[in-house]
């Protein structure tokens, strides 16, 4: 079985002011999740046979440029959802906030999505996308989830590519036998 993973295309972001409020901050995560995608040249390299998408608009997007078949969009491919860890109106920069919300999700802090419920995610979408014994399957998804994505691939024993941290529109293989 071939299971590729992809980060949906870079994200055009406009923002001009990099430093933010707590409350701004979370304001441009509900902004990001509307911007639109980069249209960029991918290349074809292996024949899907099935499509897996978030159901967030920058993944259906991208997997409706790479993939002309149905396309199948579920919320367990959901990014992990940040917020700001705290409130204040003390300006940090994006960055910073962006950090302070992985490392909040890392000690499970009650702002972030649980890692426990992050985790739960990653073995039902492999599960289901077990059932398709032996098929190329693409997968397309973001960046922090498809770390959590591909460690449970690897703990079911899938061989593949490495990345920190995955780039956008790459294709990650990972290939096990049943």
């Amino acid at each position: 079985m071939k299971i590729g993973l992809v980060r949906h295309f870079r994200v055009v972001d406009i923002t001009k002011n990099l430093w933010m409020t707590s409350s701004e901050f979370n304001s441009w995560v509900e902004y990001y999740e509307q911007c639109d995608i980069e249209r960029v040249e991918f290349t074809k390299k292996i024949d899907w046979e099935l499509c897996y998408s978030s159901d967030q608009s920058r993944a259906v997007k991208t997997a409706e440029l790479i993939f002309k078949d149905k396309i199948n969009t579920t919320n367990l491919l959901r990014e992990i959802n940040i917020k700001a860890v705290t409130k204040t109106k003390f300006k940090l920069h994006r960055s910073f906030w962006l950090a302070f919300g992985r490392v909040g999700w890392l000690l499970n802090h009650s702002t972030q999505e649980s890692k426990q419920d992050t985790l739960l995610r990653a073995k039902r979408v492999v599960d289901e996308i077990e059932l398709n014994h032996n098929r190329t399957i693409l997968v397309v998804t973001h960046g922090a989830f498809m770390t959590v994505l591909r460690n449970e691939l690897k703990r079911r024993g899938y061989i593949g590519d490495q990345f920190f941290k995955p780039l956008n529109g790459k294709v990650y293989l990972y290939e096990r036998d049943f």
